[in-house]
């Protein structure tokens, strides 16, 4: 009744009183899926499902982890145990490619809590490459040994230049970031996309 007509009958009363609440569900179950096994109410789903959101994990929108990672540096900055002007901490430029390259099982609640550690634990006021968890050094470098740079495929044969983009757009998600990971313009990735008919 709250979902559908907006009403609630407190313990002991006698009449329903109105809500005017906004509910929102999140998910990583497929719940048509889960409705269709029996194991989610059906009802309940139609009720929830008035405005769905899909979104997609932080892997797939690696543009997002730049600006990410620097608001929780100011958001840990902001805190009220941290707020001397002093002792306000940075990212070493150098950190944010290995930040950029790594996976994110956990998506973006992993890269806040990696953020506020590494913040946490340093001395001094820059977060250094030797600072980086060694999971995330070590997974950024298999992403970018995967990923040839311009230069290595100026030269290749169709397959391998082929190969070399699809694996870039694959682990960076977006033709940005497939352009970043490659080294070359996203106008000329998309170039080369058209020209060795990639479908995107």
């Amino acid at each position: 009744r709250v979902l559908q007509e907006g009403e609630v009958t407190p313990v002991g009363a006698d009449r329903p009183n109105k809500v005017d609440v906004r509910v929102i569900a999140a998910t990583n179950v497929n719940l048509e899926a889960a409705v269709k096994n029996g194991k989610f109410r059906e009802d309940l789903f139609y009720r929830l499902n008035m405005l769905p959101i899909d979104l997609l994990p932080l892997r797939e929108r690696r543009d997002d982890i730049t600006p990410l990672a620097l608001h929780f540096v100011d958001e840990w900055n902001a805190d009220e145990k941290n707020k001397d002007s002093d002792t306000k901490k940075e990212l070493r430029s150098a950190v944010i490619p290995l930040l950029y390259n790594y996976e994110w099982p956990g998506n973006i609640r992993e890269l806040r809590n990696t953020i506020r550690r590494m913040l946490n634990q340093i001395d001094g006021l820059y977060v250094e490459v030797a600072d980086v968890p060694q999971i995330i050094r070590d997974g950024s470098s298999e992403a970018k040994a995967a990923v040839p740079s311009l230069g290595q495929i100026k030269g290749q044969r169709k397959e391998e230049d082929s190969r070399a983009i699809k694996r870039a757009l694959e682990l960076g998600g977006t033709l940005t970031a497939a352009a970043k990971m490659l080294g070359i313009a996203k106008s000329t990735l998309h170039d080369r996309i058209k020209a060795l008919g990639i479908v995107v």
